[in-house]
């Protein structure tokens, strides 16, 4: 590697008009910008002029400067990663996978070509278009998405998101504000929006629960379940292909206008207002939402109250409480320790099973809490199964570091995009890249 040095007065910027492979950049303390990059000395060019500093990489290369610096990259050949830094950071087009960590400003990408990564922003986030899947998490300013050509994971947004298409699942979890958007391809699981949830079109089955801002879905090709308290005063409207399903706490008030191809069944207590086969209107408790919602099949109303919601919604959350017990063992990669831990996790999940009084609850959720045991113990194997191949090259990497300490977490960032390939080349899943990328962005790593 050949390096570079500029001393800069702050605040600095950063242009990067090309990088023929590979780029980082990252914040640090000093008062400069250093260049490490791969080649004879022409390989870069790079000039100093009013406080920007112009470069162009015709090989991969590391760059840390200011953390106030602002940095504007337009195209890179490799992948991108970009962390520690509090200006704002624009990138142009990436062809590889692109991580983005810990910066503390607006973000703006316009496209890229890989796999997307972005965690812990404080700012917001625009995104043209993502050519793999995207992943976002701990972002506290409004999120744009253009299209994502994958699956889309979005968690702990402190505002709006606005996606116009999914090429494949979509799943978001505790939303500030809103959740908006187009054609998801693949299926809906959305859990903990403040805002209104709409959507134009979702192709597979949808999964609701907890919305405080009303819901407005056009159309779903599969089955629709609608789970949790309902926000006086708001509408919740839907139409899907399938079944759908509602589970609502006994206390919920709602007036409800029901259509459906098969049959309209309810186990609470409604004021039915009319009813033939097809169409129901009716009264749950005194005005509050509105719920209009039709179905190509059959449409059930459950009750979901006390004892026998927690111990449902205990078993459909089994596999991620066993996988963030997981991770606290993933985040030194003792794999003696991994396993362990999974033995442990599955012997107190089946404890569980016997304690709970299934003969009140019913044998319905009974199977599905066994079935949530089953799930999250084959999800974890076949996770730890591939991590038995990083055996040696994480051993290798950690004696790295050990040697060498200010690379060790540009060696973490390296980790970071071996997982994001591994997503890329079908090697892993999303869910299971999305195990092990928050395990190394824990506090702890």
């Amino acid at each position: 590697m050949t390096t570079e040095h500029f001393i800069v007065k702050q605040p600095a910027q950063l242009h990067v008009t090309r990088c023929g492979g590979p780029l980082t950049v990252r914040g640090w303390g000093r008062p400069a910008i250093e260049i490490e990059f791969q080649g004879p000395p022409e390989a870069l060019e790079a000039r100093l002029e009013e406080g920007t500093l112009t470069v162009e990489a015709h090989q991969s290369c590391i760059i840390h400067c200011p953390r106030d610096t602002m940095v504007k990259v337009d195209s890179v050949e490799g992948y991108l990663s970009m962390s520690e830094l509090d200006r704002t950071v624009s990138v142009g087009t990436c062809r590889g996978p692109t991580l983005l960590r810990a910066i503390h400003a607006d973000v703006s990408l316009n496209w890229v070509e890989g796999n997307l990564r972005a965690h812990s922003i404080i700012g917001s986030l625009q995104v043209g278009e993502v050519g793999g899947y995207a992943s976002l998490k701990s972002i506290e300013g409004a999120v744009a998405v253009g299209r994502v050509g994958s699956a889309l994971r979005a968690r702990h947004l402190g505002s709006d998101l606005t996606v116009q298409s999914v090429g494949g699942d979509l799943r978001v979890r505790g939303v500030a504000g809103s959740v908006e958007g187009g054609q998801v391809d693949g299926s809906l699981r959305a859990q903990d929006i403040g805002g209104q949830l709409e959507l134009e079109a979702v192709s597979g089955n949808a999964r609701i629960r907890d919305l405080s801002g009303g819901m407005e879905v056009e159309r779903i090709g599969g089955d629709l379940r609608l789970e949790g308290a309902l926000a006086p005063g708001l509408s919740y409207r839907g139409e899907a292909r399938g079944d759908i399903a509602l589970r609502l706490p006994t206390s919920t008030s709602a007036r409800f206008d029901l259509r459906a191809q098969g049959q309209i069944r309810t186990d609470l207590p409604l004021t039915i207002e009319s009813q033939d086969r097809n169409h129901l209107i009716g009264l749950l408790g005194e005005e509050g939402a509105q719920v209009t919602l039709a179905a190509g099949g059959d449409i059930r109303l459950v009750k979901w109250a006390g004892v026998e919601g927690e111990a449902a919604e205990w078993a459909e959350g089994l596999a991620e409480e066993i996988e963030q017990q997981v991770d606290e063992a993933l985040q030194g990669m003792d794999f003696e320790a991994i396993g362990r831990e999974v033995e442990a996790r599955i012997a107190w999940a089946q404890r569980r099973l016997e304690s709970v009084d299934w003969e009140r609850l019913g044998r319905e959720a009974q199977r599905a809490a066994e079935a949530g045991i089953a799930q999250a113990q084959e999800a974890i194997q076949r996770v730890l199964r591939r991590l038995e191949a990083w055996r040696d090259e994480y051993a290798a990497r950690k004696q790295a570091a050990a040697e060498a300490p200010s690379e060790a977490t540009i060696a973490t960032d390296e980790e970071r995009m071996a997982i994001l390939r591994m997503v890329e080349r079908g090697q892993i899943t999303p869910d299971e890249g999305e195990m092990l990328l928050d395990a190394l962005d824990s506090p702890q790593s």
